[in-house]
């Protein structure tokens, strides 16, 4: 016994040897291998699956707790925000793309010397639908950018349209025109120009009804809508890859937050004081014809002349296609629920009438915190839209354990 005990103090230290003497070869392997910038201590490698879709300038959303990764290096310290950068490398770790188009957002409500908050990217170019994309996301050290910015894909500028104070949103495949004080999107412009929603000052479905969201009755105030005055907006934050900005009703009992992303637009409901609906009443590639078609979420498709009222089964989402464009604009309900959505043309046929939470005029959405989104695709394909909405889905993000220089 007493030499089994004396043994023992040898064998731990062995023991802490071989664990010091493996941790310091971990390290040097790091360091040692594909390590992008020197001026740059810590990373994060992700692992971004296709998952089973063919994407095209898919825009990518992953919450990250850089005070968490930090801890579980055993690196506790604060981080500043500017030193986060995003790189593509190939699944060897050898970089692919030091200049990868991402934002930062922290969260409202992380601690200074705690940073966490969303980083949104691009999986820039063509992803086949059984590829995986590989990115590591760099932070920690100086506040410098190193390396080349990333270009913007998405831009706002104050303007004005049709008479009213507005944002003009600019994406690399559509422009969008949201009235400031409506709180609505009055304009939706493809490559070509043309325009899906087309809001104008001429009477009823010709042009004054249209707009997304149209959220609000008018007899509860007409809120969400173009062409109005019954609200207010701003700016939240702008970056490289969206934009965000909220609107608020004059009464303050209802509030939007829109964020825009280089391939759609998405609605959070932060404040309701009734019931809403989210509304798509515009110009399928500028004007609505014989030739445009509306496919719901299940495949099946129907001519715009022609009606339909019901929940959404399965997912909720649909799409409105012009063929003479070779576009869609697809309409997306981030939940699934059991409420009533419907399509129809206005009577005139001067415009689309589809709403999640709509029959005839009674609204069914109820929940504050519920996402909608809509976007253009240049494409009417069903597997290519059912792609775009996918990604607004948000694709699953494989995060891996932080490493250290």
């Amino acid at each position: 016994m007493k030499g089994l005990l004396a043994k023992r103090p040898l064998a731990l230290g062995l023991t802490l040897v071989v664990l010091m003497v493996g941790l310091l070869f971990a390290r040097q392997a790091v360091a040692a291998g594909n390590w992008w910038h020197e001026a740059r201590p810590y990373r994060v490698p992700l692992a971004v699956p296709a998952g089973g879709m063919a994407r095209a300038d898919q825009s990518v959303e992953v919450n990250l707790d850089f005070g968490a990764l930090l801890d579980a290096l055993g690196q506790p310290r604060a981080i500043d925000a500017n030193s986060i950068q995003v790189v593509e490398v190939t699944a060897d770790g050898l970089t692919i793309d030091a200049a990868v188009p991402f934002q930062f957002d922290p969260a409202s409500d992380a601690a200074p010397d705690r940073l966490r908050g969303t980083v949104t990217f691009q999986l820039s170019g063509e992803t086949a639908a059984t590829a995986t994309r590989h990115y590591h996301v760099y932070f920690g050290g100086v506040a410098e950018r190193a390396g080349d910015a990333p270009a913007a894909q998405v831009t706002l500028t104050n303007t004005t349209d049709q008479g009213f104070a507005a944002y003009k949103i600019t994406t690399p495949h559509a422009v969008y025109f949201y009235h400031k004080e409506g709180g609505g999107f009055s304009g939706l412009e493809d490559d070509d120009g043309n325009d899906w929603i087309d809001w104008n000052s001429k009477t009823g479905a010709a042009g004054d009804f249209r707009g997304i969201p149209n959220m609000v009755h008018p007899s509860n105030g007409g809120f969400f809508h173009p062409g109005r005055n019954t609200s207010s907006s701003q700016v939240i934050s702008q970056g490289a890859m969206k934009v965000t900005f909220e609107s608020t009703s004059d009464n303050g009992q209802w509030k939007t937050r829109w964020e825009i992303f280089p391939d759609y637009a998405r609605l959070t409901v932060l404040k309701t004081a009734g019931k809403y609906w989210f509304l798509y009443e515009g110009t399928p590639g500028g004007v609505l014809d014989n030739q445009d078609f509306v496919v719901r979420s299940n495949g099946q498709q129907n001519g715009v002349f022609n009606s339909w009222i019901g929940d959404l089964s399965g997912e909720e989402w649909a799409y409105i296609a012009d063929p003479d464009v070779d576009r869609s604009i697809f309409l997306l309900h981030h939940s699934e629920d059991s409420l009533i959505d419907s399509y129809k043309p206005s009577n005139d046929r001067k415009m689309t009438i589809f709403g999640f939470g709509r029959k005839g005029n009674r609204r069914y959405q109820t929940e504050v915190g519920d996402q909608f989104s809509f976007g253009l695709v240049n494409s009417t394909n069903f597997n290519t839209v059912a792609a775009a909405v996918h990604g607004a889905l948000n694709m699953a993000v494989e995060v891996g354990a932080a490493e250290q220089r």
